[in-house]
């Protein structure tokens, strides 16, 4: 059984399947006994079902398998480790791996690979496109790490999809990999990616003046995506119209801090606010369910996740780990404040599109007694 057998059981989507198993808060209380009652059911204990997909799944582990073994956790770190020198090191830049790595990875691919992916229902894949988001140097690592063939692309509905993508071979982690022939691609004024080629779009229907924005009489589309060449390859920096400028007149990516920050195991969502700001804020979704295990391992009290949010062993906890997290960035990239919020952004309240990207100025409209609280306190 993998996890499109339980959402099939279970009568929910693959989707939702992966919101519980990973502790988001987006879903309701008797969805979420109803995919547990399934897993739990299944040939696939929770433990085992943890350990598939792999040491890097930590929220998921930490619902469904808080008593994992010391032995196993040192086993699949091992197990990542040896991947990742197998696949990264050797294999990507067209290497042979030592003889040692080889057999250490051949072990590995009969145990922990394989019940991953029967686990997450892709034993029998070959390459595993994606695209559409951002993703974060930490997961693709881990994820060819383990031997799945994620490949990186890069495309838009403007060019009939793939302007450009990863190779088996000679790919940089963080790049959406080399153009495809045919298209031809040019970096422009504020870094912004143009493209130009058969596959590209001639304009949008009934739409002349936004396809006079969009194109030049030369052909070359704008794609509102800022990025940079190296190496051969391309590279994704953000989207320009979503450039936060702050009071200061400095730039701002949020969605580069965004994508750094969602990966702790504590943080669901998070929506960076910086436009026309003195400096950077953000407004956080905790994932509520580890917030609660830290709240019981400290012993705080409380009467609801409101108040445990505004607890300063809680802000603390967040705080620490925020710091840790944007050492990379400059220093006014880095978020000074910040608000926890105690319900999750929503598709219903229109803060979410359909794929759950967030709509930030509807964020900015429903949160703004919380930003404007965050300004103020810094002025006092």
């Amino acid at each position: 059984m993998n996890i499109y057998d339980i959402a099939r059981l279970s009568g929910v989507s693959i989707a939702t399947v992966s919101r519980v198993v990973n502790g988001s808060p987006n879903v309701s209380e008797k969805t979420k006994e109803k995919v547990l009652a399934v897993i739990k059911k299944s040939e696939y204990t929770p433990n085992v079902f943890a350990r598939g997909l792999g040491l890097n799944s930590m929220k998921m582990i930490g619902i469904l398998c808080p008593d994992i073994s010391d032995l196993y956790m040192a086993q699949a770190v091992d197990a990542i480790r040896v991947g990742r020198i197998h696949n990264l090191d050797y294999l990507r830049l067209g290497k042979t791996p030592p003889v040692m790595n080889q057999l250490k990875y051949k072990f590995y691919e009969k145990t922990i690979y394989s019940l991953l992916k029967k686990t997450i229902g892709i034993e029998n894949g070959n390459f595993f496109p994606t695209a559409g988001a951002a993703v974060p140097d930490e997961i693709n690592e881990f994820v060819h790490s383990v031997g799945i063939n994620m490949v990186v692309g890069y495309g838009l509905t403007e060019s009939t999809a793939t302007v450009s993508c990863t190779l088996p071979v000679g790919y940089d982690i963080g790049s959406v990999g080399v153009v495809l022939p045919g298209i031809e691609v040019k970096i422009g004024e504020d870094n912004e990616i143009l493209l130009r080629g058969k596959t590209i779009t001639k304009g949008y229907y009934k739409k002349a003046e936004a396809t006079a924005a969009a194109i030049e009489p030369d052909g070359w589309f704008h794609t509102g995506d800022a990025g940079y060449f190296k190496n051969g390859q391309l590279f994704l920096t953000e989207r320009i119209k979503d450039l936060f400028k702050t009071s200061n007149g400095k730039y701002v990516a949020p969605q580069a801090l965004e994508t750094k920050l969602v990966i702790d195991r504590y943080i669901d969502q998070i929506a960076i606010i910086a436009d026309q700001r003195k400096f950077v804020s953000a407004l956080i979704v905790p994932v509520y369910g580890f917030v609660k295990e830290y709240a019981e391992e400290k012993g705080i009290k409380y009467k609801d996740m409101e108040e445990l949010l505004k607890h300063p062993k809680i802000v603390g906890l967040f705080r620490a780990r925020i710091d840790t997290l944007q050492q990379q960035f400059a220093h006014y990239e880095q978020i000074k404040r910040f608000t926890l919020l105690p319900e999750p952004f929503s598709m219903e309240r229109g803060e979410l599109t359909n794929t759950l990207k967030l709509k930030r100025s509807v964020v900015a409209k429903n949160y703004s007694e919380q930003i404007e609280k965050m300004y103020e306190e810094n002025e006092k």
